[in-house]
């Protein structure tokens, strides 16, 4: 059977006839390791499988963090320009009082 293969059944039945040699005696202490390791997949592949989903989520952050950086740069040169504007405006604008009566010449 293949590492991938190992699935929570296959656990089990490995488990009986592990047991079930230990009832007959057999001295096995050199298979041990091998077993251990065989029932040992289900957490390994777990874990395999959490560090692709987060090596995933690192490469979809990166991307999400290139597009922020693009719209600030973005909205820099937007400021930029429009505080250029602004200053441009305000100095050719002279402030009046709007609250006075108007004045028809007289």
């Amino acid at each position: 059977m293949k590492v991938k293969n190992m699935n929570e059944e296959a656990c089990k039945h490995l488990e009986c006839l592990w047991e079930e040699a230990h009832l007959f005696g057999f001295n096995l202490t050199w298979l041990e390791p091998y077993i251990q390791s065989a029932l040992n997949v289900k957490a390994y592949l777990e874990k395999v499988e959490k560090v692709k989903n987060l090596k995933e989520s690192v490469i979809d952050l990166e991307i999400e963090l290139r597009k922020l950086g693009t719209k600030l740069v973005v909205a820099k040169v937007v400021f930029e320009t429009e505080r250029r504007d602004s200053e441009e405006v305000e100095n050719g604008f002279k402030e009046r009082n709007i609250n006075t009566e108007m004045d028809y010449g007289t």
